[in-house]
């Protein structure tokens, strides 16, 4: 991957949302990061989960007649890493050891890992939307002059994820959020993890 290119021996690096903006391929991602970073060093990161409203929103609206031609390919810019199945017989711990799993899987300790539920309030609703716009990676596909009637459809949308009214001045929006922090132990590399070693 381009972003990784000259870049060896980070101590410390920090990513916050750059996962769900710019990496569908989890594995190709970390890995590339666990080969950039200094035996000992850690790598810190939040990113929402494909649980988020804004990801949900962008599934329906993507299927949508009028948006279909713009969006054809929309399933290449989803952040699917992130999903995962309910089971009701693990509990709270099913969305954890989930991506514990991928980390280790990819060659890392994981130090510290959190899945928190965080509820956002907005006093105008208009601003989530445009924010739902803003993140839309084929924004660009679409001409300007559709831009308003894609906001109200993203209103409906919303608005009939949340279960409140379509007029509703105000809305309160529950997000997903991965906290983490992993290491690259000192001797350590995916080969050696990978045989067993």
């Amino acid at each position: 991957m381009r972003i990784f290119g000259k870049h060896k021996n980070i101590k410390k690096p920090i990513s916050i949302r750059l996962l769900n903006d710019f990496f569908c391929d989890f594995r190709t991602a970390f890995k590339g990061f666990y080969e950039i970073l200094k035996e000992g060093g850690h790598f810190g990161f939040m990113t929402l989960t494909a649980k988020s409203i804004s990801t949900k929103a962008l599934r329906l609206i993507a299927k949508m007649d009028q948006w279909k031609e713009y969006m054809s390919d929309y399933n290449q810019f989803m952040v699917t890493w992130s999903e995962y199945k309910e089971e009701e017989n693990l509990g709270s711990s099913v969305p954890e050891e989930h991506f514990k799993s991928l980390l280790n899987d990819c060659g890392f300790h994981v130090k510290h890992l959190e899945v928190l539920h965080r509820d956002y309030k907005y006093d105008d609703i208009d601003l989530f939307l445009e924010i739902c716009l803003v993140v839309n990676p084929f924004l660009y596909r679409i001409p300007p002059k559709l831009h308003l009637k894609l906001k109200e459809d993203y209103r409906t949308v919303v608005t009939g994820i949340v279960g409140c009214s379509r007029n509703t001045k105000e809305i309160t929006i529950s997000h997903e959020h991965v906290f983490a922090v992993v290491q690259k132990e000192r001797g350590s590399s995916i080969g050696r993890r990978d045989r067993g070693v």
